[in-house]
């Protein structure tokens, strides 16, 4: 269930710099400076996974604006949606995870400064960047299982943002973020439905409502608002030719997305339409196979980036071997590579549903195929021992970069203490990653 909701905030957040404040009356050069093309190209970077683009923009930006907090919250929703997009937790991301409460928190800190501005406009600013922020940490916590310590943050993000659109009405971007607070308190299921509920009482239609309000009115966050939105048409509201032209609208602005080019592969499939998602998916690996680097990196990202670690549930398994059995029997051309590929992933999803015969003669077919991507490796590895869910994530997290998966030496771990600044009211505390040495760099 982390992959899932793990969607619900990062569209919001990833670009929520960009939003209503840069556009007030008046702004300082720091918060035009977030509408700046090189901000812009960032964002775009962070859809199509290139995520260390993203972060050489939000370094320009804080750089040029160390105490706007629009760039601390423009690097906070990156990281949480690279997070997402991974589907990590903290302890699998250490690194990650410890930038994210750094950043996240300066936000919050720099955003309180704005609260006691003599203009409503700008004190709207503050509450509103101070809100997303605590919204972002809440999020997290609650996916990482850290229920209470994901009231106390989120709690006071409700406020914020209440307090936001109460000084100032037309800043319909903030209605997002209370938006994803009524629709997850109705919807979550189980223990995350108990935390979310602390929160809100949940009311799925009206979040719904706030969220097509940014939609229709936010004056940066609409694609964000979008993006949101598509995430629970596929996954809640299971109104698949609505997402899929959603998803087409995200495209035109987004169109070397690797996510959002699957998840319209996907939605295809979903829809009765195969020919078209294979081609799709053909189409796709073509050009990520251009790059091995590219290809390996943006991989997982791309394959699970909609469902996190929920991507290798049985019932997706299920799926997944019925499309790459009528993929490998498919006739036309192909690039390079594409059966190894098709034979590693229909083996990998054979060997989690327990189906070891079938699944080893995959991993034996592919192995008298040309290597693509490092499928040799896997294979003989899943050859000598089954490869079930756990092993399978244990592959996909050696996948991760060292940088977000290395262990930091002296720092506590990163889901035990996130957020214990935000429970006391009006207290700011000390950022987590203060004492990890480059924790904050982005």
């Amino acid at each position: 269930m982390n992959g899932r909701f793990t969607r619900l905030f990062l569209a919001a957040a990833a670009a929520l710099c960009l939003l209503d404040g840069a556009a007030r009356a008046a702004p300082s050069l720091g918060l035009q400076a977030v509408v700046q093309p090189e901000v812009r190209q960032g964002l775009v970077s962070l859809y199509d996974a290139d995520f260390d683009k993203t972060y050489a923009a939000a370094t320009d930006l804080i750089r040029r604006d160390p105490n706007n907090p629009y760039g601390e919250l423009y690097v906070s929703g990156a990281l949480w949606w690279e997070a997402a997009a991974e589907g990590v937790t903290s302890r699998e991301a250490p690194r990650l995870a410890l930038r994210f409460d750094s950043h996240s928190l300066a936000a919050v800190q720099m955003a309180k400064k704005l609260f006691k501005s003599p203009d409503d406009a700008r004190r709207a600013e503050g509450y509103f960047v101070a809100g997303m922020a605590l919204g972002l940490r809440g999020q997290w916590l609650l996916n990482n299982g850290h229920f209470m310590k994901a009231y106390f943050a989120g709690k006071k993000a409700i406020r914020y943002l209440k307090k936001c659109v109460a000084l100032d009405p037309d800043m319909h971007d903030a209605y997002l973020g209370l938006g994803i607070f009524d629709y997850q308190a109705a919807v979550l299921p189980g223990i995350l439905k108990f935390g979310a509920r602390l929160l809100a009482k949940g009311n799925a239609p009206q979040g719904l409502a706030r969220i097509q309000t940014t939609i229709d009115h936010g004056q940066f966050a609409s694609d964000q608002a979008r993006q949101f939105l598509l995430t629970l048409l596929i996954l809640f509201e299971k109104d698949y030719p609505r997402a899929l032209t959603l998803n087409d609208r995200l495209l035109a602005t987004y169109p070397d997305s690797p996510y959002y080019r699957f998840v319209r592969a996907v939605l295809l499939n979903d829809l009765g339409r195969w020919e078209e998602s294979y081609d799709a998916v053909k189409a796709l690996y073509a050009d990520l196979s251009r790059d091995p680097a590219a290809l390996e990196r943006k991989h997982w990202v791309t394959v699970c980036g909609l469902w996190g670690r929920d991507c290798i549930e049985a019932r997706r398994l299920e799926r997944a071997s019925v499309w790459l059995t009528r993929a490998l029997t498919h006739n036309g051309k192909e690039p390079a590579g594409w059966k190894t590929t098709l034979h590693l992933h229909r083996g990998l999803a054979l060997d989690m549903l327990g189906r070891r015969e079938a699944a080893l003669r995959d991993f034996e077919k592919l192995l008298t195929l040309p290597d693509a991507g490092g499928a040799w490796g896997i294979a003989r590895e899943c050859r000598q021992k089954a490869c079930g869910r756990d092993k399978v994530w244990e592959l996909r997290l050696r996948s991760l970069p060292t940088e977000l998966s290395a262990p930091v030496p002296g720092a506590p771990l990163p889901d035990l203490a996130i957020g214990e600044d935000d429970e006391p009211e009006g207290t700011a505390g000390e950022p987590l990653a203060s004492s990890a040495e480059g924790a904050k760099s982005p």
